[in-house]
Formats: C-alpha cells, structure tokens, sequence
C-alpha cells in the first residue's frame, strides 16, 4: 500500500512541476502573440484580450486533463482545436518575430503587416498539417557481425496522435517483415489512452516487440504502463538486458541525469561476447555506451525539431538530432520520431519508421 501511494505522490509531483513550467512558457508565448496581433491590426486592448489570453494559455493542458476523465466526440473536438492552436500559435510566434526583427529596418503599415503574417503563417501551416499525416519509412544500412531487419519505432505519442494513426504505423510495420520490433520511448503521453482499444492495438504487431522507456512514460505513470504493455506480449527493458536471436537488447530507462548510461551500463556489466543493441529514449551517452561494449546505439526524443525553427534549437541543446552517427566501432541511430507530440504538424522534419538492416 505504501508503494503504490508513494508512486501516486510522485506521479502527481512529476506531472505538476511539467504543467506549472509548461503554462508559464506558454502564457508568455501567448502574451506575445495576442498583443502584437492586437497591435498590427489596431484593434484596443480590452476584456477580450484578456479572454482570448486565458483561453490560449490554458486550453492545451485543459484538453489533455479533460481527455483523461472523458472520451466523447466534445472532448475530443476541443482538444483538436487546442492541439491546432499550439501549433499554428508557434508559427504565428515565429512569423512575428521575423516581422518585428525586420521592421527595425524597413517599417511596413499597419494593418497590411498584420494580414502579410497572418497570411504567410496560414499558408505555413496548411503545409505542416498535410506533411504530419505522412508516415516515411527510412532505411539504414549498418555494418553489423549479424544479419537482421530491425524496425525502430519512437515519440509515437499516442494520444496527441489517434488510434488510427497508430494503425497505420502498425500495417507499415508489418509489410516491412522485421525480425524484431524496438521502441525507444514516448510510445504514449496520455492515460486516457491506456485502454485495449487504444494502446492496446500494439499487441497487433507480428513481430517480437521490445520497449525501452521515455520522459512522457514517467508523465502517464512507469508503472502501470508497463505492467499493460506487457500484458500485450511487449516485452518492457527497464535497466536490463534480453536477449534474441543471438544478439543482446539492452532497455536503459530515460533519465535527465546525463550520467544515465554510464551508470546503468556499468551495473548491467556487459561482455563483449554478443553484438549488442542498447535502446535509449535521448541521444545522450553514445561515447559512455561504445566504451561499454555497445555496437549500435538507438534513441529518439528529438523530433529532429517537429517544426520550425526548434529544428535549430534543438541542435544547440543536442549533439545527436538525426540520422547515423559513428564513434569508434559503434553506431548510433537517432529517429526524428514516429509520430507527433502536441499538434499534428510537420515543418522541416517527417514521421518515421526506420528499418535498419544489420549485415555485412
């Protein structure tokens, strides 16, 4: 009783230091956005401005909170409209930026200006919708002691994404015909969808999954995510190894703590006897794992940015964003992600399944 309670506690403690720094970023973010619209299009600040900033500032987290109670198509409707909102309001903040960065230099009249970036980010933001309902399939080659078709999976994030997206995905996967499936976290970021028709459509796929986690398990509670994914035949890797088909699967749960792998990797003390795979939700610790022993490294987190311009952000806050990386004799694959987190939007990334290919 006193396990399960402490569990709650810190559930409850996680999700509420991620929501309070959440609403403060936003609240600022939409402070900006309202008040140079209010501005460019000469409109006076009233009770409505502070409406619109309330509504803005809190309808994400309000969606997400109602979804975890209530599933009917209202739900469901005002989480489109928050989710759609999060995405275009990003667009429209980066819009005005450049907007006011060049109106240092050259002044274009109000309202024109107004209608020229709200234009330019409607245009930007049709594109992005239409590109996240694509799903690639990217294929790598890896120099390998073994030969194996691997499909790696990441930041699926049902929940900002449907169940039939996750369908989708399933299929894709399926007419690749791997030898093993791995998912290296944020397969999920809403309670409400751990149900067996919803998460549940993962025991759909036909090959040997293993799962690793991400920082959004940790939001929808460790625990009870993986006592039901497990109870769909996925086999969950929290510090520990497995092994399959000759090879070694190693699960590194996904830590802040830049230290993670080194440590983790250290008390699992693996031999050099076995190619190994280590799954670890952020691309961190790749030199740490080639010196223990790993040969091919697979993360995600990133989204390689989901939408412009955090595709440059993110680049400044990690070394690994994208794509193959080497060090020494080992490899490191960094999915953009699978899916999407928030709005359902693509602008200078894509949706991916990747099949690596290991051989000679």
């Amino acid at each position: 009783m006193y396990v399960a309670s402490h569990r709650v506690l810190y559930y409850y403690y996680v999700m509420s230091i991620f929501i309070g720094t959440f609403l403060t970023v936003y609240l600022l973010a939409n402070l900006y956005i309202i008040g140079r619209l209010y501005s460019l299009f000469k409109v006076r600040i009233g009770r409505w401005f502070c409406v619109l900033l309330f509504v803005g500032t809190v309808s994400y987290v309000g969606a997400r909170l109602l979804g975890i109670r209530f599933d009917n198509v209202f739900v469901r409707g005002f989480d489109l409209l928050a989710t759609m909102w999060m995405g275009v309001g990003l667009l429209l903040l980066s819009c005005l930026v450049v907007h006011d960065c060049l109106n240092l230099f050259y002044k274009t009249p109000r309202p024109r200006a107004g209608f020229v970036v709200v234009g330019i980010t409607a245009v930007l933001s049709v594109y992005s919708f239409i590109n996240a309902q694509f799903i690639s399939v990217v294929e790598v080659d890896i120099p390998a002691e073994v030969n194996m078709r691997i499909v790696q999976l990441s930041d699926i994030h049902l929940g900002s994404v449907s169940e039939r997206f996750l369908e989708r995905v399933i299929a894709k996967t399926n007419a690749l015909r791997p030898d093993v499936v791995l998912i290296t976290g944020d397969l999920v970021d809403s309670r409400g969808k751990m149900r067996d028709d919803s998460l549940g459509l993962i025991g759909k796929i036909e090959s040997p999954v293993f799962f690793s986690t991400g920082n959004h398990e940790r939001y929808v509670g460790l625990y009870d995510m993986s006592q039901f994914l497990k109870r769909h035949g996925v086999t969950v890797l929290r510090n520990r190894v497995a092994g399959f088909n000759g090879i070694r699967i190693v699960g590194i749960d996904d830590s802040r703590d830049e230290g993670q792998v080194a440590k983790q990797l250290g008390e699992l003390k693996l031999d050099a006897d076995k190619y190994t795979i280590l799954m670890y939700h952020r691309p961190d610790g790749f030199a740490d794992a080639v010196r223990a022993g790993v040969d091919l490294m697979l993360s995600g987190h990133t989204h390689n940015g989901q939408i412009f311009p955090f595709n440059l952000f993110v680049k400044m806050t990690h070394e690994y964003t994208n794509g193959v990386y080497k060090h020494g004799d080992g490899y490191l694959h960094v999915s953009c992600g699978t899916g999407t987190w928030g709005p359902a939007m693509r602008l200078g990334s894509r949706n991916q399944i990747t099949l690596l290919r290991l051989g000679s």
